[in-house]
């Protein structure tokens, strides 16, 4: 039996390892994206309006 909870406990490790890599990557991609979108400087103003708009809208709730 311990062989049996020892090979589902490492499938399920592998399942979230591979999901939470699976994410990152998405997030590294769109990232690597936007890098190449939009030109430096502007990035930074692009953000900041961004989680100013994000800061608004929660603090209007």
């Amino acid at each position: 039996m311990d062989g049996l909870a020892r090979a589902v406990g490492d499938g399920l490790v592998g399942l979230w390892a591979n999901a939470f890599e699976a994410v990152g990557a998405a997030l590294r991609g769109a990232w690597n994206q936007l890098l190449l979108t939009v030109p430096g400087p502007l990035l930074a103003v692009v953000a900041f309006v961004g989680l100013a708009s994000l800061a608004w809208l929660l603090a209007k709730r």
